[in-house]
């Protein structure tokens, strides 16, 4: 079902054209990424679809209406919104960051505190720890956290991620992108994300968007932008990285041994490294730089042990994937 819709929409700036004729649409559950170099136009159309920017020509719709029907503020309360920046408000705690929208909605108060501390500790922040402490007080990635939170606290259907993790550290950035896709297999919202980063895009994605000068040059699943181009910026994007995007393309649950057969005796489960199963190759590859020894355990998205993986798997997985 076709949650989000533009049909020949465009954005002129001053006579200069930012975003041309686009037409494609966002299904119900779905996660979007639109990706480009700067000023390609995927952060004017994001923009769009709260009305944050206006467009100059066409439609965008919503549950088959137009957005310029919808109340503006009842269109922005229902939806959710992301940015690199985070925006929290400095003089308020934690808590109030997180719950100014069911404030505005009027939620009762015991509502609200129990949907704080919900989300505190979807995003992996105990609530009892962060309640009731300041912007300040919290790392660059805490931060992060807590604007993916924010944007989720009056349970909305629809998100808007704009370049999230792109000032973090890549260490951090990483983990908050698998945490990120834990969390989306949960909640089941409709996701437009922006990023300028290939990686990310196909870790990430359910469908890419790939924008050049204001118009989608590609759209599809990863593995069609990956595996067939449509143009040559399409392949000059890719770049020289076809064949690690290849291996991102490999989750570890295709892989895996079941845990019945796991066999050790020397080593403790819980000693061995671990990743969960939505994680790739590429992450694996990475584990093993970082830790000795010949397993990864691979847990679920609820930490329970779902198998393993070995350097042959991977080895073995890469080879077929060469021929």
């Amino acid at each position: 079902m076709e949650k989000i819709v533009f049909r020949n929409v465009s954005k002129s700036f001053n006579g200069y054209d930012a975003v041309m004729d686009l037409t494609f649409h966002v299904n119900e559950g779905e996660t979007l990424v639109l990706i480009g170099t700067s000023g390609c136009g995927k952060t004017t159309s994001l923009k769009m679809i709260n009305r944050l920017i206006e467009p100059s020509k066409g439609e965008i719709l919503i549950d088959d209406r137009n957005i310029s029907e919808y109340n503006l503020i009842d269109l922005r309360h229902n939806i959710g919104y992301v940015i690199q920046s985070v925006g929290l408000f400095p003089h308020m705690t934690i808590a109030r960051n997180i719950s100014i929208v069911p404030e505005l909605k009027k939620w009762p108060k015991d509502r609200i505190a129990s949907r704080v501390n919900e989300l505190l500790s979807m995003v992996g922040l105990d609530p009892d720890i962060f309640r009731d402490r300041f912007p300040a007080e919290l790392s660059g990635g805490q931060q992060q956290r807590i604007g993916v939170a924010r944007s989720l606290a009056a349970d909305p259907p629809v998100i808007l991620m704009d370049e999230p993790f792109g000032a973090l550290d890549p260490i951090t950035r990483e983990q908050l992108q698998n945490e990120f896709l834990s969390l989306v297999r949960k909640i089941k919202k409709t996701i437009v994300f922006v990023t300028h980063d290939i990686f990310e895009a196909v870790r990430i994605a359910d469908r890419i968007a790939l924008m050049d000068r204001g118009r989608i040059v590609q759209i599809g699943a990863p593995e069609e932008i990956i595996h067939n181009p449509t143009d040559r910026f399409v392949v000059e994007f890719l770049g020289s990285h076809h064949f690690q995007l290849c291996l991102l393309l490999i989750k570890l649950e295709e892989i895996m041994a079941e845990t019945l057969h796991f066999k050790t005796a020397e080593q403790d489960i819980e000693a061995i490294p671990h990743l969960k199963t939505g994680q790739t190759i590429l992450d694996a590859l990475n584990c093993f730089k970082q830790n000795p020894g010949e397993h990864i355990a691979i847990k679920g998205d609820d930490g329970k042990l779902k198998g393993f993986i070995t350097k042959k798997m991977i080895s073995d997985k890469i080879v077929a994937t060469i021929k």
